[in-house]
């Protein structure tokens, strides 16, 4: 099957992340359901465990970078958010363009690479700055 991870963020606001999927080699697909209230950017990533990892962000906002997991071929069955926070902000500054990318290091580990606008440098100044982190899948993740 195929999954479709789609953002309604755009230049009105926050908006929904919706994701779709197909049986039939993308010939139909499902109606579009809410995978979380938030997102742009978003990346999928299946490591060689059969795990499926969703990562996004939300430019300016909300101060953290999600990382979603599933081992359910169909993408219905998700874990919980889990955070990826990015350095506090002065008032009105944004933290983050929201973007994140991932990339596989071996069956259960990846790489989340995402920016932080205001990731402090050797003098503590504030500096936009590309991070990476790396992630462990868990054993025990939520099947369908």
């Amino acid at each position: 099957s195929l999954i479709c991870v789609m953002r309604t963020m755009d230049g009105n606001g926050h908006g929904p992340l919706y994701l779709a999927r197909s049986a039939d080699n993308a010939r139909t697909w499902t109606k579009p359901t809410v995978l979380d209230t938030f997102g742009k950017w978003p990346q999928l990533l299946t490591l060689g465990n059969g795990t499926t990892l969703a990562s996004y962000g939300a430019s300016g906002g909300p101060g953290y970078h999600v990382v979603r997991a599933t081992v359910d071929p169909k993408g219905q069955a998700w874990e919980e958010p889990v955070r990826t926070p990015v350095s506090p902000v002065a008032s009105g500054a944004w933290d983050t363009c929201g973007h994140t990318e991932m990339v596989s290091l071996s069956d259960r580990t990846a790489l989340l690479v995402y920016s932080d606008f205001n990731y402090p440098d050797a003098d503590g100044v504030p500096r936009k700055s590309i991070l990476v982190r790396r992630i462990q899948v868990a054993v025990n993740a939520v099947r369908p």
